[in-house]
């Protein structure tokens, strides 16, 4: 993430609401630390499932996770962002779901190495909701999703 130009997906920023310039350097420890996290937390077992926002950002993170494993989610973007910046955002980060009873590891293993924690929602039910922006059934999402690529090479 930059201070005030957030990136986006295909490399450009925001900044006063409209978009430009260019993509930021990857900032390599920020990964090495989010993979430090990650790994952990595999190796103890508190991780039902785990996407990277850096294809797509947030929204495609999180289809990506509920057309995986079946499950909907209910997301609420409460952080200090805009739905936009916070949408589009592909800096290192993860979506994450913590098994039950595991929430205080994992952030304790977050809070050891520096990796920024923020608790967006909860998994279940049959359909993705984000927040009051829009709600999509899982059957619908993945009919968009896997026809896709097809219609666009019958082309």
């Amino acid at each position: 993430m930059t201070v005030r130009g957030f990136a986006t997906a295909h490399g450009r920023t925001v900044e006063r609401g409209h978009l430009d310039g260019f993509s930021p350097a990857v900032v390599l420890e920020a990964e090495r630390q989010l993979a430090d996290v990650l790994v952990g937390a595999a190796a103890e077992r508190l991780l039902d499932g785990a996407q990277d926002v850096s294809d797509g950002g947030l929204p495609q993170a999180l289809v990506e996770c509920v057309l995986r494993y079946g499950t909907g989610a209910r997301v609420v973007l409460s952080f200090d962002l805009d739905p936009f910046e916070a949408l589009s955002s592909d800096s290192a980060a993860a979506v994450v779901a913590v098994r039950a009873r595991a929430e205080l590891r994992v952030r304790e293993l977050c809070e050891a190495t520096g990796v920024p924690y923020t608790a967006i929602g909860t998994t279940g039910g049959d359909a993705l909701h984000v927040g009051d922006l829009f709600d999509v059934r899982l059957d619908e999402l993945r009919a968009v999703h896997e026809a896709t690529l097809p219609v666009a090479f019958e082309r």
